[in-house]
């Protein structure tokens, strides 16, 4: 990765787009908690099962499709 020259000396750009790298798929996984989080449900046993099948589901997708090289 390139390094970027400020006047405070040289940036790394590698650890910068590591740190982004993923931020979609944890969005994907919090769908349920962002949901209850703006609805604001009495009961949160709907949303507690959600968040846990959708988070099982992308992290196996995200293990099954994540080694795997982008066409291209």
């Amino acid at each position: 990765m390139p390094v970027l020259d400020t006047p405070v000396g040289a940036l790394p750009t590698g650890p910068i787009v590591r740190g982004l790298t993923g931020a979609d798929v944890a969005a994907l996984g919090s769908l349920p908690l962002g949901a209850a989080l703006v609805v604001r449900p009495t009961e949160l046993g709907g949303f507690l099962t959600g968040q846990a099948l959708l988070g099982a589901v992308v992290l196996a997708a995200y293990l099954l499709l994540g080694g795997r090289p982008s066409p291209g």
